[in-house]
């Protein structure tokens, strides 16, 4: 038997998660291994959200040199090299990896680029093609392989139809475009491509464009996306689905109330979808998941001794910012430390849209299923002076609390700088502050994030802005 490596803990997956988990249990003195299919980074950054981001900032720019004139500037006409942009995209990528890379080595982790399979023996295979199959054993397992897109399967055996993997990577820009689903990337996705020049159609099986991000969001992202000469279809059933021999993509649907068929095309088709964990090399491991999910404890331990399981874990649902949260919880697990718990409540979610939408903690009617009497603050951005300065004054912050003791409850916020405003309130809420904290800080200015001092003055009934 030849001589195998051993280390305290081995993490599976380069991606956001592993990266987190292994720096951890490195800084924690544990001799840890680190072990990615590909390259460094993750299906996030080579496949998933990073792409549709970096397109969004091309579409920013686009959208602000369009909007230019009314501010007294004057751009030539604005075109999109589409190769051109892919190729600064895997510059950055490459970029991205090194510093992944040196922050690694570092912190003292060893790093293996192959597939992980644990085995019965309690060891880990790692194979990659043209490489002879190398062995390490483990005291500790971490699985960071993050998700996979589950397209449905009314759509899984078209062929060409793209996924929230391959949506931001097309090579060329679709006249026409229908996207199928509901969330995040969808939105994205949708005005990214509106932007870029193609006719957009959104098909929704459901009437939320973003489910769990409250009605004045959704209210508020559909008005936008609908003004920008979006088409947007709710309540559907889907019918036929099929690509010509053209390659165009045809779908037949009706309403829920209704047994008319409608007929849409278009040449290129995304179809959202929920995601599941990766579990691919994992077929040793007697896992027990649920949905396509691991289960596990609240410190993402799995039903296997010694395995946790941040990114696939039931808890996160595939959240990316969150996996980041659950990947400290989990290597301080498995290295024995004091663990910063994890709370999903205190995980940010943000849609980069344009503007933005963000949230954090409980909706005012789930803090009101919750048992909570609530008072709440609204600010509109039409109110602030930088939002207005800065054409950034759609939208607003909205604000819950306890009405009895100030517990700030959650935060929506929509407009520019959002994610900002978010983060601030997040910092308030992880140091158990009240409605009153957040009133009470001095806010830059000229800054959007008044907004916010702003909707929590609102709350506890000392607003000073309010439109007549």
């Amino acid at each position: 038997m030849e001589n195998r490596k051993s280390y305290d803990v081995a993490v599976l997956g380069g991606g956001l998660t592993g990266f987190t988990a292994a720096v951890r249990c490195a800084q924690l003195g544990k001799k840890t291994a680190l072990i990615e299919e590909h390259a460094l980074g993750g299906a996030g950054r080579q496949l998933g959200t990073v792409p549709i981001h970096f397109l969004l900032q091309n579409a920013k720019i686009i959208r602000a040199c369009t909007e230019s004139k009314d501010k007294g500037l004057r751009f030539g006409k604005v075109s999109l090299n589409i190769e051109a942009l892919h190729k600064a995209y895997e510059t950055k990528l490459e970029k991205l990896a090194t510093v992944l890379r040196d922050s690694l080595k570092s912190a003292g982790v060893e790093i293996y680029i192959g597939t992980g399979s644990p085995r019965t023996d309690g060891s880990i295979a790692i194979t990659r093609e043209g490489y002879k199959t190398r062995f390490i054993e483990t005291d500790q397992l971490i699985l960071a392989g993050g998700t996979v897109p589950d397209v449905p399967g009314k759509f899984r055996d078209v062929p060409g139809v793209l996924t929230d993997w391959t949506v931001g990577l097309t090579d060329y820009l679709p006249r026409t475009f229908i996207i199928c689903g509901s969330g995040p990337k969808m939105c994205e996705a949708a005005q990214i491509y509106s932007i870029f020049g193609s006719q957009v159609t959104l098909l929704l099986t459901g009437t939320e464009l973003l489910p769990g991000m409250g009605d004045m969001i959704n209210e508020s992202v559909r008005e936008t996306l609908t003004a920008g000469g979006i088409k947007i279809f709710t309540n559907l059933m889907f019918g036929t689905v099929y690509r010509d021999s053209a390659y165009n993509f045809h779908l037949e649907a009706h309403a829920r109330d209704s047994e008319e068929i409608q007929n849409y095309s278009a040449e290129d088709l995304y179809v959202t979808g929920d995601c599941r964990a990766n579990l691919r090399g994992l077929d040793a491991l007697p896992l027990v998941t649920n949905g396509g999910w691991i289960e596990t404890d609240s410190h993402f331990k799995t039903s296997v001794n010694n395995v946790y399981a941040p990114s696939g874990s039931e808890l996160i649902h595939g959240s990316q910012a969150g996996q980041a949260a659950a990947a400290l919880t989990a290597a301080e697990a498995a290295c024995g430390a004091e663990v910063t718990e994890y709370n999903s409540r205190l995980v940010p979610k943000v849609v980069e849209t344009i503007p933005e939408a963000a949230s954090i903690g409980l909706l005012p009617r789930e803090a009101g299923a919750a048992g909570y009497d609530i008072k709440s603050g609204l600010f509109p951005m039409s109110l602030n002076d930088w939002a207005v300065m800065l054409d950034g004054d759609e939208g607003f912050v909205q604000v819950s609390a306890d009405a009895h003791f100030g517990e700030l409850l959650g935060v929506q916020a929509y407009g520019r700088s959002a994610a900002e405003i978010i983060t601030i309130a997040e910092s308030v809420m992880t140091l158990e502050g009240t409605v009153d904290d957040l009133a009470n800080i001095v806010y830059p200015y000229p800054s959007v994030a008044e907004a916010l001092g702003e909707a929590a003055l609102d709350a506890v009934g000392s607003g000073m802005r309010k439109k007549s």
